[in-house]
């Protein structure tokens, strides 16, 4: 295990995890050890309760309410479902691998050439042809995406209900069962979350693999994206946290420290006067 400070080991099995994943110019964890510690230190080392027992306390409610003829089918999709779900989750991270490497190849070839991060503006073309002319235009095209607001994400549409419900309530997805009220601690970044005090309420835009050193310590999640299959929906349900996807500006709506009720049955925020 590891000691307080050294997270060689962690470095060594999981160097492939990042603050951004899917931005090669993020480093990865093997580059930024500093923020690996900070995260350990904030962990909470108490054990956890295992997740199986919790799933097999839900299965054997869910067993009694299915009519007798019907339970070995019933048993076999839940089976399959948490198979299904389970590689959804593992092919996250068997991305991640593969950023890892894509960014080792091409910090190689800056280093062989002399780019810099000059390679991160580059086309894999003008890599090729050793042409460094767009450079300071492919700079400018990615900083001009730094306030940028993602429009909806496909199928938000759909959502059933208002951005607000009767009596001035946060609505939206019912994504992890339970219920939770505490301190809201409104992060737009994962560095923004790693302060977060045990016990909090994490009201997020969404999260990542990134987050989950995180999520152990969190007594309810609030993300403005996300659907049931989303990694925070999977992971929240993981670890019996509740959770509300999809809650439409919640970072804006939510103050900081503001003390909120998360019921992740009814897909309900409460914030308190």
């Amino acid at each position: 295990a590891c000691g307080e400070t050294d997270v060689t080991p962690l470095l060594r099995r999981f160097r492939h995890h990042s603050r951004r994943e899917l931005d090669l110019c993020a480093p990865r964890w093997d580059e930024d050890p500093d923020f690996v510690r900070g995260l350990l230190a904030a962990t909470d080392p108490r054990p956890q309760p295992l997740p199986e027992r919790r799933f097999e306390a839900a299965l054997a409610e869910a067993h009694r309410h299915v009519p007798f003829g019907k339970r070995r089918r019933f048993r076999r999709q839940v089976a399959r479902l948490r198979r299904f779900v389970w590689l959804r989750e593992e092919v996250r991270d068997l991305s991640s691998r593969m950023y890892y490497l894509i960014r080792r190849w091409t910090l190689e070839i800056a280093r062989r050439r002399g780019l810099g991060d000059d390679v991160f503006f580059m086309t894999f073309r003008q890599l090729l042809a050793d042409d460094r002319s767009q450079v300071e235009r492919g700079r400018e095209v990615y900083e001009s995406f730094r306030h940028f607001a993602a429009p909806n994400e496909i199928g938000s549409r759909f959502a059933p209900a208002p951005a607000w419900a009767a009596g001035g309530a946060l609505t939206g997805l019912a994504a992890s069962p339970g219920h939770a009220h505490a301190a809201a601690h409104v992060a737009r970044t994962v560095e923004d979350a790693v302060g977060l005090a045990p016990g909090s309420i994490l009201v997020c835009p969404f999260t990542t693999p990134a987050w989950v050193p995180v999520l152990d310590r969190v007594a309810g999640v609030v993300t403005e994206t996300g659907g049931l299959l989303s990694h925070a929906a999977v992971i929240c349900r993981e670890v019996g946290v509740p959770a509300v996807l999809g809650v439409r500006r919640a970072t804006e709506r939510i103050p900081p420290g503001r003390a909120i009720s998360v019921d992740g049955t009814r897909g309900r925020v409460e914030i308190d006067a």
